[in-house]
């Protein structure tokens, strides 16, 4: 998962979008490991 602080930024505001737009779909690609700590 990209940026400079990775999952644990990413997937909240990847949640935050989905609340405020339900319709979207999003892609995520990483470890298990990876988000299983995020």
């Amino acid at each position: 998962m990209g940026g400079d602080h990775g999952p644990a930024v990413t997937l909240p505001a990847c949640r935050a979008f989905l609340d405020k737009h339900p319709q979207a779909e999003l892609v995520l690609v990483g470890t298990a490991a990876a988000l299983a700590q995020a």
